[in-house]
């Protein structure tokens, strides 16, 4: 999947809301940044994309589960415990990096508290 980038000219910081912070699993005091709108962005505060992965590796437990016809929420738990990064993950990397925002993070991803 592909999330829009914050453009870098009209780049700015802002608290984000408690809730959201919360819902997001991030620090309440947390500083993000979004963009203002701009005559490089068209006004729109965002400006090109940057894709968002993620990557199942197969380990003997997930083949294991697999070839015993397991449901996939039972597959996906051990996945993750396994280390392998979600959607999620990635696109909360890419916020608190400061490419992207709020907004394209709850649109590209059904996030569960």
């Amino acid at each position: 999947r592909l999330v829009r980038t914050i453009c870098p000219v009209c780049k700015q910081t802002y608290q984000v809301e408690t809730a959201i912070a919360r819902y997001l699993g991030l620090p309440e005091d947390i500083e993000l940044f979004k963009g203002a709108g701009c005559e490089s962005c068209g006004s729109t505060g965002y400006r090109g994309r940057v894709g968002v992965y993620e990557v199942l590796s197969i380990n003997d437990s997930i083949r294991h589960h697999v070839a015993e016809g397991k449901d996939t929420h039972v597959i996906r738990e051990e996945a993750q415990y396994s280390g392998m990064k979600t959607l999620k993950d990635d696109c909360i990397f890419l916020l608190k990096e400061g490419l992207t925002t709020v907004d394209e993070v709850l649109r590209m991803v059904v996030v569960q508290p």
